[in-house]
């Protein structure tokens, strides 16, 4: 799994219009969980903190998240969003993440939905995200030294090399 480029510019016209991002869909949802997955990991990783970050099935067009999903995902995006000084200051605005069900009840909006992604987002650029590999091919044996740390999006391959972590180092796969 990799980080994919978030949606962050719905707009009403889009609702009005019934355009693709008028629409909540499965596509958004997993995007949104697995965006949230990687720059949770992320967060923990630089900020040396844990964040318990809900397991929620991938939906399919038969399957939907429900209310407690939607709250435990966005919970878990606040908390890694407040994780730190830096990060709350990069996204600033905090996320509601205790949506009732009913009717009668406020639902999240276009602009909520932006807010989730974009928050997400500026988390990312902020860690500087992009500049870790994702999945490299190692062609030589890795040696990581002493007090040093390597970040890898999703998985290593080592094919027939080594990876030779010294004393203190750390290798992360997020």
């Amino acid at each position: 799994m990799s980080y994919t480029t978030p949606v962050t510019d719905r707009a009403l016209s889009d609702i009005t219009g019934m355009t693709a991002k008028g629409y909540f869909n499965v596509a958004d949802w997993t995007r949104i969980y697995r965006n949230a997955q990687i720059v949770n990991s992320l967060v923990e990783i630089l900020v040396n903190t844990s964040n318990s970050f809900p397991v929620i099935s991938t939906p399919t067009i038969m399957s939907i998240p429900d209310l407690a999903d939607f709250n435990a995902l966005l919970l878990s995006i606040e908390n890694f969003r407040t994780a730190s000084a830096p990060i709350e200051a990069v996204a600033p605005t905090a996320i509601k993440h205790d949506w009732i069900a009913g009717v009668g009840q406020i639902a999240p909006k276009y602009t909520d939905v932006n807010l989730w992604e974009s928050t997400i987002d500026a988390i990312w650029v902020y860690a500087n995200g992009s500049s870790y590999v994702a999945c490299p091919t190692l062609s030589s044996n890795l040696t990581l030294l002493t007090a040093s740390n390597e970040i890898y999006i999703n998985c290593i391959d080592t094919g027939t090399y080594n990876i030779d972590l010294q004393g203190t180092a750390k290798l992360f796969i997020i």
